[in-house]
């Protein structure tokens, strides 16, 4: 494999510190793709079932895609996987920056990491020379530090680097692994399984560029590929402009603000942690990932207000509903600063919210007091007590070391029905999408393989927001009321046709924004670009059946880790509390919609209707013989 593919990947074994080059199979880059398919093989071939996510045997994958380090529009995304330390679920999470293109150039598609080590060690990989260098005085310095530190170490200020902050260090179970300090892998706690793996950071400096198998024709549909994104223009400059904030204020108009811990739809001021506002007041210039032309990416730096210097990339829609409405924080200076600390801590911003939301209602309820809160009043708009609380997350100190914890682990801890404000599916924090508004986004957010979040199956056209996304949902859903959220009609198909696309821009290493957000990139133009730059014989239906034999191995690792149809479903607010006032008052998903749903998804995917494992003949039908023999002696 010369084009495309490097065909190489290196195995790190951290218990004997040892490292090695080995060869991809061939077979596996048609039927996974890249990135996440073929992590999600990896741990399915590698992995025991029932071992801990902490344990050594709980191999670490990171995997760039077939276009990482060409010009194709923001095709720079890599992807980490293992078992998830807040789930015990499979989790798969994606990252941009400049990391995948900087493995590719230094000729590798990936690396296997197994093992751990008791002194803490960073990888630097230059070309063909790879070491494990001692980390020892890099533990417990933040992300800023590290990167800081590695660029002096390595006399290179060129070097991409992959790390853990504090959280990774003490294991929180959502901590993230970051990329170039402020993109991350930040769902499911991937940083801290590379924190108990003892692994601090990884340096990656490569000189060698990518060779694609037709450089004419890749080159001119790329370019193609890259106009037709910027020839959606109103996207276009709001996403540059603003960053990926500027809904804010949409959503809150339509009560889609997860407002107190989702008790509402809408907060007064929320526009202030939106991205006009914090553009005009703080945002100090603009960023984006390899090969991207939307650039989203914002920074912002303040000294103003009680918290001083703030400065930092982002924030980014899930901070600004995470940390505003969320908490009822209308106050944009706590929202960057909570966005600053997050991301120099390495923790994920999504269940961080999730967590203190949730605790803020607890103790508004009764449930927890002050004296369990270590002497905290967590009331709804207390900005410092939250800073606070994220303090001690980070370093498991007094109260933190139990909202470190999953949301579903902190529930089942404090008892007395805390588990009805807890936000989570399968124990992952849910992301600031309101599935009572939003039909397609429900039955979405409970198939998740790594639980509550919108990026397994990014339905965006359900809104209609366009008469071009009105005419993509019909066509999709094959129902005249694919483009109308609050109808359940279509929906299963919905799902099924947007989680293909995302598997398959996953995989190649394609963001959202152009594949899905404007439906730009399409499926049958990532299949020409990776037959392009592979040399592959590939089409939209090979792309779509590869996507489906990636969601079918995830379903199946799930399977054998112990999941069942009852984990496919939402939290009970979502199910039992309609939306009480403000502009969507009475929005509901009931339990039997979620059921109909259900039934229509597990059907057109070819698995039981009664217990959503994946049929035999469904299984045969991808090439999963295999899985297939291990699921039965399962049963």
């Amino acid at each position: 494999m010369a084009y495309g593919f490097r065909g190489k990947f290196i195995r790190i074994d951290l218990t004997r510190r040892k490292t090695e080059i080995a060869e991809l199979p061939s077979r596996r880059v048609r039927d996974y793709m890249g990135g996440r398919g073929i992590n999600a093989r990896f741990l399915w071939d590698q992995m025991k079932p029932q071992i801990h996510p902490f344990s050594p045997d709980n191999p670490l994958l990171i995997w760039t895609g077939p276009l990482a380090g060409t010009i194709a529009p923001a095709s720079s995304r890599l992807t980490v996987s293992a078992k998830s330390p807040e789930t015990h679920f499979y989790c798969k999470s994606t990252s941009g920056g400049h990391v995948a293109p900087e493995l590719k150039f230094a000729g590798y598609d990936g690396m296997v990491i197994t093992g751990a080590t008791e002194d803490p060690v960073y990888l630097s990989i230059r070309d063909q020379e790879i070491q494990i260098k001692d980390a020892k005085h890099l533990w417990g310095k933040d992300v800023r530090e590290t990167d800081c530190l590695i660029k002096q170490e390595l006399n290179d200020d060129r070097v991409n680097i992959l790390s853990i902050g504090p959280a990774g260090e003490k294991k929180v179970s959502y901590a993230a692994v970051m990329a170039n300090i402020y993109r991350c892998a930040s769902r499911g706690g991937m940083g801290a399984v590379m924190g108990s793996k003892g692994l601090k950071a990884i340096a990656v400096r490569g000189t060698q560029p990518v060779k694609v198998a037709d450089p004419d024709g890749f080159w001119k549909d790329a370019l193609r590929a890259r106009q037709l994104v910027k020839w959606d223009r109103d996207r276009f400059f709001r996403y540059y402009l603003f960053g990926t904030q500027r809904g804010l204020v949409w959503a809150n108009e339509i009560g889609f603000n997860p407002a107190r811990n989702y008790q509402t739809g809408s907060m007064k001021d929320a526009y202030k942690a939106g991205g006009e506002y914090i553009r005009e007041r703080y945002q100090t210039g603009e960023t984006g990932c390899g090969s991207c032309v939307l650039n989203c990416g914002t920074f912002y730096d303040t000294e103003e207000g009680p918290y001083g210097r703030i400065y930092s990339e982002g924030p980014e829609w899930e901070t600004v509903n995470s940390f505003g409405a969320r908490l009822g924080i209308p106050d944009p200076l706590f929202v960057l600063k909570a966005n600053e600390f997050c991301n120099i801590q390495g923790l994920d911003i999504s269940s961080a919210g999730a967590n203190l939301g949730f605790v803020m209602e607890l103790f508004e309820k009764g449930l927890v007091s002050k004296e369990d809160l270590d002497g905290i009043t967590l009331d709804w708009g207390n900005g410092p007590g939250c800073l606070r609380i994220l303090d001690k997350i980070v370093r498991r100190e007094g109260i933190g070391d139990l909202l470190a914890e999953s949301i579903k682990t902190i529930s089942e801890r404090i008892g007395r029905e805390s588990e009805n404000y807890a936000l989570h599916v399968k124990g992952l924090g849910m992301t600031s999408v309101d599935s009572r508004l939003t039909k397609a986004y429900a039955l979405a957010f409970a198939v998740n393989p790594r639980g509550g979040d919108h990026l397994h199956s990014e339905v965006i056209c359900q809104y209609g927001s366009t008469p071009e996304h009105v005419e993509i949902a019909k066509r999709i859903s094959g129902s005249p009321r694919g483009a109308e959220p609050l109808s359940t009609e279509g929906k299963a198909r919905m799902v099924k046709y947007h989680e293909e696309v995302c598997c398959a821009s996953d995989s190649v290493g394609f963001c959202f924004f152009h594949t899905l957000s404007s439906h730009r990139v399409t499926p049958e133009r990532i299949a020409l670009l990776f037959q392009q730059a592979t040399g592959i014989p590939f089409s939209a239906d090979d792309l779509h059946q590869s996507a489906e034999r990636i969601i079918n191995l995830e379903r199946a690792f799930n399977i054998r880790e112990g999941l069942t149809r009852k984990d496919d479903t939402l939290p009970p607010r979502m199910l039992n509390e309609p939306i009480p006032d403000g502009p969507s008052q009475g929005a509901r998903i009931t339990k039997e919609e979620l059921e109909g749903m259900l039934a229509e998804y597990y059907q057109i995917h070819g698995w039981n209707s009664q217990t959503g494992v994946p049929l035999e003949e469904t299984l045969h039908r991808l090439g999963l013989q295999d899985v297939a023999e291990e699921l039965k002696r399962l049963r």
